[in-house]
């Protein structure tokens, strides 16, 4: 796409896997923590959005970029979040607890 500029993205599957990757938007729009599916020639992966475009200063040609096919689903097989301690002691408080403040 003329006037495009490449996005960063973190890839949370393959063995990019953590990477920043730079990738062509291809056209998709895009808002920063998007869920994308990103390919490059045969090889594809999950990625999230991390820089805009508009953080880019100076920039490669997007035809030797991977681009970015899609906004990802849970169908595509995004990994779970390891469950956190905190996390578990939300859930112990239950509804009751939602939005109290902590008293110390």
């Amino acid at each position: 796409m003329a006037g495009e500029r490449p996005v960063g993205v973190r890839a949370v599957t393959g063995w990019l896997r953590h990477r920043l990757v730079w990738a062509s938007p291809n056209g998709v729009t895009l808002r920063h923590g998007d869920r994308v599916l990103v390919e490059d020639g045969a090889t594809s992966w999950l990625a999230e959005v991390v820089v805009m475009p508009d953080q880019i200063v100076e920039a490669v040609s997007l035809d030797v970029l991977p681009r970015v096919a899609r906004q990802a689903s849970h169908a595509d097989g995004w990994p779970t979040p390891p469950e956190r301690a905190g996390a578990r002691l939300l859930a112990t408080l239950g509804p009751a607890g939602a939005g109290q403040p902590l008293s110390g």
